[in-house]
């Protein structure tokens, strides 16, 4: 008989049947046992899928009693129960936890590795003498397997009665759904544990270090690669926008325009990309040159373009310094602002707008980081000021623009990178994968830091606050390098 068919046959034929696993009886509990322990099971570990797939299947088979049991070893453990109250607590069975395995018909169940029933307990001779009968009452019974995707059958999902139940031959397919269900989910939760788990640290071997900045380089120039490719389609779309080949529908134009614009925006992440590459690789020293600093935050702007349109949102800049030009680290400085402003990005509200505000005059260069909302206001978005709690760093009062006084600024008042890295650490509610405005900060405060620069937030409750960027200028004998 196929197993399609025996699985609505009655218990008898269950209760002979064994799995053709050709494994011992103590081999086979010590497998369940360890595919128990290794969903995080064991103990009184409860989770609500048991409790779920109980309700589920009580409610529409019209079931008072239901459980789900776990079988280790010579134990049944029951995980969930729904309506085990209406039984005689007389019996010590009704009270005790765990339960005998050889009292439970979930034993039955685990052993035949498929679902086990009967519509009337008392007429059936081998359900009859069962305690759940003789002590507890039950007339009517279903139970199926729970089994891992690997085949282990590690308890079952069962529901009782307490008068004969008669069958219309969907229960076991219901129940049977359900079980699979419940293990699928289990297992989902489970995974990533076990993967952590089971994760044997690889020693770090001479050839490891080796390939490690191998495949970086790899990756980097797997990525300029694509460029060519990209900008190509970038260009044919807007020719095919300018209707040099014919004319277009307004709907062609929508698709033409879709096109270009996700193609400038693909273009900028993956530069982006490119970028990390110069810290990895460069050499520790700073290359100074006399900078156009003007000039270097509209390069920024006009690089992050593309991700404030599709964020609609905007950059603007403002200059109030009559230095034009300072002997700078163009690529350090440009990568703070770039970072920083992509930080503010990634929290802004529609329709807000990005200021980077650029003065001061020697020894020290400043820029103002803030944003300003028609509804919100001016401000650092909210997200960004719980992180300035956390770390318990001062505020500094507004500066007046007008009189820059770098020696009121300590170094001590300033948010660093030690500082964000004993945050990370300590804050267990972050998510493995940081958000993009935190990495934004944590890269444009390390660039700053790399210029010898800080950062500092200004303000108060009233004017809003904002990110303060410190950076002194350094001695350069090279030309101007916009």
């Amino acid at each position: 008989m196929s197993p399609e068919n025996t699985a609505f046959q009655f218990s008898s034929d269950y209760i002979l049947a064994c799995p053709l696993d050709q494994l011992s009886p103590g081999a086979r509990e010590t497998k369940r046992f360890e595919a128990i322990q290794s969903l995080g099971l064991l103990g009184q570990v409860t989770l609500p899928c048991f409790d779920e797939a109980l309700q589920i299947v009580s409610q529409v088979l019209r079931f008072p009693l239901g459980q789900v049991t776990l079988l280790v070893h010579e134990q049944a453990w029951v995980k969930a129960a729904v309506g085990l109250s209406i039984l005689n607590f007389s019996h010590p069975l009704a009270r005790q936890q765990p339960l005998p395995r050889q009292d439970t018909l979930a034993s039955l169940v685990a052993d035949s590795q498929a679902p086990v029933y009967s519509p009337n307990l008392a007429t059936d001779p081998l359900f009859c003498p069962s305690v759940f009968h003789q002590y507890l009452g039950i007339q009517a019974y279903i139970g199926v397997p729970l089994i891992t995707h690997s085949g282990q059958c590690i308890g079952c999902l069962e529901v009782l009665d307490l008068v004969p139940h008669p069958f219309l031959g969907h229960e076991l397919a219901l129940m049977s759904v359900t079980a699979r269900w419940c293990m699928a989910e289990i297992e989902r939760v489970a995974l990533p544990n076990t993967l952590v788990t089971n994760a044997s640290p690889s020693p770090v071997t001479e050839k490891t270090e080796f390939l490690a900045p191998l495949k970086l380089q790899l990756l980097y120039q797997l990525i300029q690669q694509t460029q060519p490719a990209l900008t190509a389609v970038i260009g044919m779309s807007r020719v095919l926008a300018n209707e040099v080949f014919g004319q277009l529908n307004t709907k062609q134009q929508e698709y033409l325009e879709i096109i270009n614009h996700s193609g400038k925006t693909i273009h900028t992440l993956m530069a982006e990309i490119l970028s990390l590459e110069a810290p990895v690789t460069a050499s520790s020293h700073r290359q100074i040159s006399l900078v156009d600093v003007g000039m270097l935050a509209q390069q920024v702007i006009a690089y992050l373009t593309a991700i404030a349109q599709q964020k609609q949102q905007s950059l603007q800049l403002s200059l109030a310094s009559a230095q034009r030009v300072w002997p700078l680290d163009k690529h350090g400085i440009r990568q703070a602002f770039h970072y920083l402003m992509l930080s503010m990005l990634d929290t802004a509200e529609p329709n807000g707008e990005v200021h980077i505000h650029i003065w001061g005059d020697q020894p020290t260069l400043n820029a103002t980081l803030w944003l300003t909302h028609p509804e919100i206001g001016a401000g650092l978005p909210h997200i960004h000021l719980p992180l300035t709690d956390a770390i318990t760093i001062p505020v500094i009062p507004p500066i007046r623009r007008e009189v820059n006084d770098p020696s009121r600024l300590s170094p001590e008042q300033a948010l660093t990178i030690a500082q964000l890295k004993s945050f990370l650490a300590q804050d267990e509610t972050l998510p493995d994968a940081l958000s993009p405005h935190l990495l934004g900060l944590i890269l444009g405060c390390y660039f700053l830091e790399e210029h010898g620069g800080h950062l500092f937030i200004e303000g108060d409750s009233q004017t809003g606050y904002k990110y303060l960027l410190q950076i002194p200028v350094m001695e350069s004998s090279e030309t101007s390098d916009p």
